[in-house]
Formats: C-alpha cells, structure tokens, sequence
C-alpha cells in the first residue's frame, strides 16, 4: 500500500489548524488596526504618556 490515509489525514489536520492560527492571528490584526482607525486621537495620546513616562 503506497499511501497511508491515516498519515494523509493526519498532515491535513496539521495543515488546517496552521491556516487557522494564521486565521486567528489576521483576525487579531484587523481589529487592532480597526480600534486604531476608530480611535487615532487616543492612539497618539497613548503613545505620547508612554513616551514621557519612560523618560
């Protein structure tokens, strides 16, 4: 026998649950991307205390 289904489907298995932390992950980026789009006033505000509290 020259294929083995259970490895197949075992790389497949391991091929969807990579696409679906990429998934995930892209997911996370847009809405962080989304907040700062909706918020850029309070994204610069941030940036700017952190900025004078490391000094």
């Amino acid at each position: 026998m020259g294929i083995e289904p259970l490895k197949v489907i075992d790389r497949l298995k391991s091929m969807i649950a990579d696409q679906s932390l990429r998934i995930a992950m892209l997911e996370a980026q847009v809405e962080q991307l989304q907040a700062a789009q909706a918020s850029p006033s309070e994204s610069e505000a941030d940036a700017e205390a952190a900025d004078g509290e490391s000094r």
